[in-house]
């Protein structure tokens, strides 16, 4: 699977008031994957990078890192700093199961930096239908 078709695969998951634009600017490099609007305007928009890697690391101490470049993570920390809500989205193919890629979901621009551990995302890893609700929607 590659990034695109993960994030597709997570957008299929969204309830129907929520669009969501795939952004992918040829212009301008660092835009986060997605932005998603509630129409219905009771949920405050988000802004997403999503990230896919193939496997845990095999050892405990070994930390997640999301391989953010320096204008993707730009691009994050300004939208955090003018008050809108961003996350970091990492998905591994090791935990696919019928629900699809298990993923965790990062609001803490801590840790999109310095990542975290595998037990972390053993422990917080989610279902696509999950990851949507911890999204907001």
């Amino acid at each position: 699977m590659i990034e695109a078709a993960y994030t597709k695969a997570l957008n299929k998951h969204l309830p129907l008031n929520v669009r969501c634009w795939k952004i992918n600017d040829a212009f301008e490099g660092g835009v986060p994957d997605c932005f998603y609007r509630d129409k219905t305007g009771s949920v405050p928009a988000l802004w997403s990078e999503h990230k896919l890697i193939k496997a845990l690391p095999k050892r405990e101490s070994t930390l997640i890192v999301p391989n953010l470049s320096a204008l993707q993570l730009m691009w994050l920390m300004e939208a955090k700093e003018a008050n809108e809500r961003v996350c970091v989205v990492i998905g591994c193919e090791e935990l696919r199961t019928h629900e699809g890629v298990k993923s965790v979901i990062l609001f803490d621009p801590k840790q999109w930096q310095q990542g975290v551990s595998k037990n972390y995302f053993i422990e917080n890893a989610l279902n696509y239908k999950k990851i949507v609700v911890k999204m907001g929607f």
